[in-house]
């Protein structure tokens, strides 16, 4: 009660901000270079974690695209389903990774299905099925239908890092109000799970784990576009008339980074894009310290130099560390500021705070300019203060979605 006490009052406050509107027409590159998608292998739903209680198996609904995982939809539609890929790519030779997982923990952080070491999916009537999650890639997406008489279109929304936030979730129920169908999609649960290389013996070769993190990162994005690209032929199949009018791409802080990809993974599906809070390369986000996670990261890490696993020779320096991340960064191929240029015809529409201190202000700023300088609204808010600020924003958002 206390965090919706907090949201209410924020909320209250943040009505009379109103943004200031720059940028217009985009100035759309001519980038014409092929992108080079990973591979991504679609998976089935694996046995329980030993010891678990759980109830019926989901269903299994296979598509051309990939397969979706669900106990169905609830009397009023919404629905919990799961999209599941592999993960296992092995790490170049000489090298060995130590996986850790970092969940949201903030109060103002939505129900979480990912736990540290496995994940579960929840039915209608509170079915749920528990599965170890450390060598598969989990998205999972709800269903909120219009509670308009006759729906305007589709939001298909990626989350922040704190999932389906209590300010996100106010967002979702206000555009419901206003006729819109919303799909959720929750940040992929790899975003979540780092694997940081150690070296295993004497042939420490930096470059490579570099490549590693980057190339893991690149699969990232993808997962995150091939899910949401099963999710759209999920639709077509269950809800076609979600299809039907606008359909509008949109994402928020971490959710935001992948918008690119997704776009560009299903082309033709998105008459306009929204990016709150955006930056152009998740990695460089990450290494200069962004929401906390690399420092929290390179905290555990310390926590287990003492006693490493018995493979692992020697684990990096927290220094080298920061090292590999920023190659990584130069080495991705997927992220926002590499794939920005290549979205065309699409009608965006950028939302930043002036006032960000978690996302580095010059990755904002590439963010913009790789998408060709877009209507821009910007606020005189902090980075979590423009995501609360959006429960003020919806009818202004409506208004631009429908023009």
């Amino acid at each position: 009660m206390i965090h919706l006490f907090i949201l209410s009052a924020a909320s209250l406050l943040l009505i009379s901000c109103a943004p200031k509107v720059t940028g217009g027409k985009r100035v759309i590159s001519a980038s014409s270079q092929k992108i080079a998608w990973p591979n991504w292998h679609a998976a089935q739903l694996p046995e329980r974690t030993p010891g678990t209680e759980d109830g019926p198996s989901p269903q299994s609904h296979p598509l051309q695209e990939g397969i979706v995982i669900s106990y169905g939809p609830k009397h009023d539609g919404a629905e919990e389903f799961l999209i599941l890929g592999d993960r296992d790519e092995l790490p170049p030779q000489d090298l060995g990774v130590l996986p850790i997982a970092f969940l949201p923990t903030s109060i103002f952080a939505g129900p979480s299905p990912l736990n540290d070491r496995d994940n579960t999916l929840r039915g209608p009537h509170n079915e749920h099925y528990t599965y170890p999650a450390l060598h598969r890639r989990s998205s999972f997406f709800q269903t909120f239908p219009s509670l308009g008489k006759q729906a305007k279109g589709t939001i298909f929304y990626h989350t922040s890092i704190m999932m389906l936030s209590s300010a996100e979730a106010g967002v979702v129920k206000r555009f419901q109000k206003r006729g819109w169908n919303v799909l959720v999609a929750l940040p992929s649960d790899s975003f979540y799970r780092s694997r940081l290389p150690a070296y295993l013996n004497h042939n420490e070769d930096p470059e490579a784990a570099a490549h590693y993190l980057a190339q893991d990162m690149d699969r990232h994005y993808h997962e995150q576009a091939q899910a949401a690209k099963v999710a759209l032929a999920y639709l077509r199949k269950t809800r076609p008339s979600w299809l039907q009018g606008r359909q509008i791409l949109m994402g928020t802080s971490g959710g935001s980074f992948s918008l690119p990809a997704v776009a560009l993974k299903s082309p033709n599906a998105w008459d306009k894009i929204i990016f709150v809070s955006p930056g152009a390369n998740l990695m460089a986000t990450y290494e200069q310290g962004a929401a906390n996670i690399f420092p929290q990261t390179l905290s555990f890490i310390d926590t287990i130099r003492t006693k490493p696993p018995i493979s692992v020779r020697r684990i990096p320096t927290n220094e080298e560390y920061h090292a590999m991340y920023r190659r990584a960064a130069q080495l991705t191929q997927l992220h926002p500021g590499k794939l920005s240029p290549h979205l065309k015809k699409e009608d965006i529409l950028f939302m930043n705070g002036s006032r960000d201190n978690i996302l580095p202000k010059e990755e904002i700023e590439k963010a913009y300019l790789a998408l060709g300088s877009p209507q821009r609204w910007t606020y005189p808010l902090g980075h979590h203060l423009v995501a609360l600020n959006l429960l003020t924003q919806v009818n202004r958002l409506d208004r631009w979605m429908t023009l």
